[in-house]
This record gives C-alpha cells, structure tokens and sequence, in this order.
C-alpha cells in the first residue's frame, strides 16, 4: 500500500512539472513576433502616406524659372539694350532685331539706319547690304537737378559718358562729359527719357551690325524737301547712306528709306 501510494505521489508531481514547462514556452515568442510586424508596417505605411503627401504638396507648390525677357514684362527698354550685335547678324536675326523695337505709327521702324554703300551687292530678286542700326539714347525718368548718370552712347564700344541734369532759364537739360547738352524733363511716371538734342535730333547709340535686303522695286527721299525716287543701286553714296525712316514688306525686306530728319 505505502509503495502504490508513493508510486501515485511520483507521477502526479512528474505530470504538474510537465505541464508547467508546457506552458512557460508556448506564447511568449510569438506573440512578440506578430507585434512588431504590425507595429513596423504600420510605421512604415504611415511614413509612406507621409512622404506621399509632402511630394504632393511639394508638387502643387509654383515652381519659380528664371523669364529671359523678366525685364521685358514691365521695362522694354530693357530688352531693347539687351539687343548687341558686333559682328555681323544674319538677315534673319536682323529682320527679328527690328521687330522686337516696334514701329511707328505711321509704320515706319523706331531705329536709325546707316547702310554700308560699300556693302551693297545685287543677290538676283533684291539688294543686299551691311548696316550700323542705331537707338536712341534713354535716360533716367526721375532724375533731380544736379544728378548724374552714366549712358551707354556707343553699345558696340561699350562706350559710356557721365551725364549731369541741369537747369538754365528754367528749362532742363542733362549735360555730357564733352559738353553735348541734350533736353530733358523728368517723366510723371519714372520711365526712362529719350534725349533729344540740338533741334530736335534724337541722340544715338549704335548698337548692332546687321544685315538688310532692299527690294529692287523700294523708293527713297527726303521727307522735308518730299524728293521720292526709285532705289537703285547707285542710290547710296558715303553723304547719302544714312535712314531713320525704314518700311518693311512682311517678309522683312525694305521698300521704303526715307531720311526724316529729326528723329521724334
């Protein structure tokens, strides 16, 4: 009886033991394995919409470019002076050039002309020649009385002259360095002022060397004394080779030269 009943005690102590170890090694291992699955996916899925979100937000942001004519929105004089040819431009490059500074009213080009007669050669359908394209000179609009600026007066030279703005009997003018006195009164609004000088000259500043082809059927004169005839090709002379008023066919061949005179 004593044996059977220590046997008895043996196996129910060996069977708790059993079961004890059983239940120390089962969940501890997997569940944290599972735990830090989800918790790394759900990170990683968080950091994911985050990042999507921020390149989203980063997209729709107005991309700042650089606008190669920015100073042509508010300032065209601006871009005009960014026009410089000191070689020789193409007829094509040419042609663009004086588009971009405009016409008259009249339809006349802003620009003053003095065609090379040395250049000028006969190409079958039209006449070609080299010329020396002129603007004119702009100032400061809000300048006061004994201010100085420098001007471009040559842009093929890079040539600039001091200018000092001066009054005289009431009346404005800004002065060079070698004593060329030009009119001048501020604008209302700040832009720049063109220079006039003399009697009513536009002041000048040769700034391209181009290319031109003169139509075989273009007339040519002077305005002021209204002397209109046929361009030929003994038309240009060394006294006689200079234009500020140029009309232009459509494909940017010339079929007037008139010399006005002063330049308004």
């Amino acid at each position: 009886m004593k044996k059977k009943t220590a046997l008895f005690i043996t196996g129910m102590m060996l069977w708790s033991l059993t079961a004890c170890g059983a239940t120390e090694e089962l969940p501890s291992p997997i569940l944290s394995e599972e735990t830090v699955t989800v918790e790394t996916t759900e990170v990683s899925e968080e950091n994911t919409a985050t990042e999507e979100v921020a390149a989203s937000e980063e997209t729709m942001q107005p991309q700042e470019t650089e606008n190669e004519d920015d100073t042509a929105v508010g300032y065209p004089e601006a871009v005009e002076d960014s026009f410089t040819e000191t070689g020789l431009g193409t007829f094509e490059d040419t042609w663009a050039m004086v588009q971009r500074y405009g016409f008259g009213p009249t339809g006349y080009s802003t620009l003053t002309y003095a065609l090379d007669y040395q250049t000028l050669c006969d190409a079958g359908d039209y006449y070609e020649v080299s010329a020396v394209i002129y603007r004119g000179v702009k100032a400061p609009g809000d300048l006061k009385v004994g201010d100085n600026c420098q001007l471009e007066t040559d842009a093929l030279t890079h040539t600039y002259q001091t200018f000092t703005y001066k009054e005289v009997d009431g009346e404005g003018y800004l002065v060079s360095e070698d004593g060329l006195e030009c009119y001048y009164k501020p604008s209302v609004d700040g832009s720049p002022v063109t220079l006039y000088c003399d009697s009513d000259d536009r002041v000048e500043c040769p700034f391209y060397n181009g290319t031109m082809h003169i139509r075989k059927d273009a007339i040519t004169g002077v305005a002021i004394t209204n002397e209109i005839s046929d361009f030929t090709k003994d038309t240009l002379t060394e006294e006689s080779a200079a234009f500020n008023g140029i009309a232009f066919d459509e494909n940017g061949q010339i079929k007037e030269l008139i010399y006005f005179g002063d330049k308004e």
